[in-house]
């Protein structure tokens, strides 16, 4: 009951039968207010949780998509080549046919890597070898182990840099005219067959 309300009765001069009757009545008024005002926050509070119940379920049905760059496809760093035919047009370079060096049950294997070094693997029983080649004069052995010997060569105006361990030789490298080679060996072969080899080669390029 309010204050205002108290003291206006205060100063009316009522039996106490009529007072405690519009007593009862105020207070029973009050009570009807503060029970209207529950329920018009209540309301309020259910619309609010039905609003959000009903957003979270969109949200889960209809999940949003992230905003996508369109798809840029980018070629691939190594490429393999059916034929040597197929690696020098890909290349835009000629590319020593070396598997006249080598017995018909030779295995090769043509590939480029980001369309700047020719590679060509042969596998010849145990023994595997990597030759490479690409504009420039740049180390494109690929190879990064560190080696007790490294030795140079001269044979036919070429220096050859042959690396290795004891009397074996892992990796050569040589330039001629425009272009770096690469020659990987595994296993290693002796200095004096890998030379004999390099010399063939050679002759292949001229």
């Amino acid at each position: 009951m309010s204050e205002k309300y108290k003291e206006v009765m205060d100063h009316v001069r009522l039996s106490d039968a009529a007072r405690l009757r519009i007593l009862d009545k105020v207070n029973a008024s009050e009570s009807k207010n503060r029970s209207f005002q529950w329920r018009q926050w209540g309301a309020l509070a259910a619309c609010l949780v039905v609003a959000i119940a009903g957003i979270l379920v969109w949200h889960a049905h209809n999940p949003a998509t992230p905003k996508q760059n369109p798809t840029v496809m980018a070629p691939s760093s190594i490429e393999e080549q059916p034929t040597l035919e197929a690696l020098q047009a890909a290349m835009g370079f000629p590319v020593e046919d070396i598997r006249t060096l080598f017995p018909e049950t030779a295995e090769f294997q043509f590939k480029n890597y980001f369309y700047e070094i020719a590679e060509i693997t042969v596998q010849d029983g145990s023994q595997e070898i990597v030759f490479r080649k690409a504009a420039g004069s740049d180390d494109i052995s690929g190879d990064y182990n560190v080696y007790a010997v490294t030795e140079k060569v001269e044979a036919d105006g070429t220096t050859f840099t042959m690396q290795g361990n004891g009397d074996t030789v892992t990796v050569v490298l040589w330039q001629k005219g425009e272009y770096t080679y690469a020659l990987s060996l595994t296993p290693g072969m002796a200095k004096e067959d890998v030379t004999a080899l390099c010399m063939q080669i050679l002759a292949l390029e001229k």
